[in-house]
């Protein structure tokens, strides 16, 4: 009898895992599926994973979309750029150069003759003096052209303060992920605005950025302390349904 109300269990918890899936599916369903959360399925190479992958995935958007590059570069500067000649339609962007001291670059994008920007990604690692200050000299190798450096970052170190090694700023994923919303949010609905919206669902499925706001989180604490409660109940009601089966069997044992 126990065995049977273990399987009955068993049988009731799929059901409601099937209900639960559902849903979800129903909520999904239509939508076009996003290409950049693909890239999670390669195999990953002997670096932090998740550092190449969004900085290839940045790199492959840059490529693709004048507009992204220009939004990028206007993100990079606060909006303000430095020069009338920094044009995101003239501008090249390459990854994983190597300098003259052996450093792989992270991203460049450049202007030959007119100017030169370096982004070193982080995800998990941390800010590094050095590395800044070794990619602003390999820069300034070319007099000719204005050159800058930045970090791009998920969790700032704020003690850290990239302008002593040569450094413009440091920007984090979140400011980037913010400023391409909105910038998208005032165009149309076109190619560069849905290459967008992939790209910040990409930062959000990597765990990059998070858009949960404190008061969604204490939300959230209430259903799982919900769901623990509909899990003890159905516990209830199922060893009342057995107490209910062995009395049964009790009463009927007493007639035959």
């Amino acid at each position: 009898m126990r065995h049977q109300l273990s399987i009955f269990k068993k049988a009731a918890e799929c059901r409601l895992a099937a209900l639960i899936l559902a849903a979800q599916t129903k909520t999904t369903t239509g939508r076009m599926q996003n290409p950049f959360v693909q890239l999670r399925k390669y195999r990953p190479d002997l670096n932090d994973p998740s550092e190449n992958r969004a900085t290839e995935t940045l790199v492959a958007c840059l490529v693709f979309s004048e507009q992204f590059r220009s939004s990028f570069l206007q993100f990079l500067f606060n909006g303000k750029l430095p020069s009338d000649s920094m044009n995101a339609a003239t501008s090249e962007v390459s990854t994983q150069q190597m300098t003259t001291s052996g450093q792989r670059v992270d991203l460049l994008i450049e202007q030959e003759g007119e100017w030169g920007i370096i982004v070193e990604v982080k995800v998990r690692a941390p800010e590094d003096g050095a590395q800044i200050r070794g990619y602003r000299d390999w820069l300034d190798e070319d007099k000719r052209r204005n050159n800058y450096v930045f970090h791009l970052v998920k969790s700032p170190d704020r003690s850290f303060k990239i302008t002593n090694y040569g450094g413009e700023g440091t920007r984090t994923w979140k400011e980037l992920y913010d400023y391409l919303l909105r910038s998208r949010q005032v165009g149309p609905e076109t190619t560069d605005a849905n290459l967008i919206q992939h790209f910040c669902g990409y930062l959000e499925v990597e765990g990059i950025v998070s858009t949960w706001r404190p008061a969604e989180i204490l939300e959230y604490g209430k259903g799982v302390v919900a769901r623990r409660a509909l899990n003890n109940l159905f516990e209830q009601v199922v060893d009342e349904l057995y107490r209910r089966v062995l009395r049964h069997c009790e009463i009927v044992s007493q007639f035959c």
